[in-house]
C-alpha cells in the first residue's frame, strides 16, 4: 500500500530527496503505482495459496533486490531496509516448506 500512496498517480507526491533525484523520482511515480497494484494482486494470490502467486512474489523480490543494490551504491540509505526486507522474503519463499505449500 505504501507504493500506492507514494506513486505519482497515488495519493501523495514523492519528492525523491533521498538521492537528490527529484525529476527521476517524479517520472517514476506512475510505474511505482503500477508496481503497487501488482503487489496487491500478488498478495491476494499468496493468500489463496496459488502457485502463480509464489512465482510472481519471487519475481517481485528479485526485481526489488536488483533495484536496491544500485540505489544503495548511489548513496541512497533508504534502499538498505528495502534490500534487507527483500532478502528475508527471498529466504522465506525459497524454503522447502514454503515451496511445498505452493506445490512448487
Amino acid at each position: 500500500m505504501v507504493h500506492l500512496l507514494f506513486g505519482g498517480g497515488g495519493l501523495v507526491s514523492f519528492s525523491g530527496t533521498d538521492v537528490n533525484l527529484q525529476n527521476l523520482a517524479n517520472a517514476l511515480g506512475d510505474p511505482i503505482t503500477v508496481e503497487g497494484l501488482i503487489l496487491v494482486v500478488a498478495a491476494v494470490a499468496v493468500l489463496r495459496v496459488a502457485s502463480w502467486g509464489w512465482k510472481l512474489s519471487v519475481g517481485i523480490v528479485l526485481v526489488g533486490i536488483t533495484t536496491s543494490v544500485p540505489a544503495l551504491v548511489l548513496g541512497s540509505v533508504g534502499a538498505l531496509p528495502a534490500l534487507v526486507v527483500n532478502l528475508v522474503l527471498l529466504y522465506f519463499l525459497a524454503r522447502r516448506k514454503t515451496r511445498g505449500l505452493f506445490q512448487i
